[in-house]
């Protein structure tokens, strides 16, 4: 037996206070508080219709963040994937991003990616042997590629070293 739409809605306007959410993420809320998909349908269609939910203002308030952590593009790919956000709706917002912030997403990684490897070998000062330096740039692939870079990047990266 299901609550009502209008607690539904209730409920996801509550979830969404506390921070951004996707579609898939109040779904997924509303369902667990045991809300009838009916009910769940209508409020999330009355929800975003209303512009509490927006998936394409998630992935560029998501970039914002993801890129001040240093994030590479396949972390930041999967991070969204992950939170429900379609593949349509990430290359929508990361082409939004670029629009609105002005900017290139690739020259964005690619500067993180060289701060990542100044602050890898700046712990690694010591390297003097090539034993110790290869070291460290296996240590920095590994990082990089933690980070979702994309191979060209790292070996551009990794280059430079």
């Amino acid at each position: 037996m299901g609550k009502s739409v209008g607690n539904a809605k209730e409920c996801a306007i509550k979830y969404l206070s506390y921070k951004p959410r996707t579609e898939k993420e109040v779904r997924d809320y509303l369902i667990r508080k045991k809300f009838v998909l009916e009910e769940i349908d209508e409020a999330v269609n009355v929800i975003i219709k209303a512009g509490f939910i927006n998936d394409i203002q998630y992935v560029c308030d998501y970039l914002t963040y993801a890129l001040d952590r240093r994030y590479g593009k396949f972390k930041i790919d999967m991070e969204l994937k992950k939170r429900g956000v379609s593949k349509f709706n990430i290359e929508d917002g990361f082409y939004q991003f670029e629009q609105l912030e002005n900017v290139n997403l690739e020259d964005i990684q690619l500067k993180n990616a060289l701060l990542e490897r100044d602050e890898v070998f700046k712990k690694m000062e010591a390297a003097e042997d090539e034993k110790e330096l290869r070291k460290s740039k296996e240590k920095l692939m590994r990082r990089l590629s933690y980070l979702g870079y994309d191979g060209s990047v790292i070996s551009k990266v990794v280059r430079n070293c």
